[in-house]
């Protein structure tokens, strides 16, 4: 279970698994471009 502060991969690898836009499409019934332009709205941008 999650708590508040947990670290969390939305896309790319955490250990063997990989994520990527495509799986998010697949689960969402979407495309990858429409799962990734959706973040911008959700996440806040920071840049390193």
């Amino acid at each position: 279970s999650l708590e508040s502060g947990d670290v969390v991969t939305l896309l790319g690898r955490d250990g063997e698994q990989t994520i990527s836009p495509r799986s998010w499409a697949e689960l969402a019934d979407s495309i990858p471009w429409e799962v990734l332009c959706s973040f911008k709205h959700r996440l806040p941008r920071l840049v390193i």
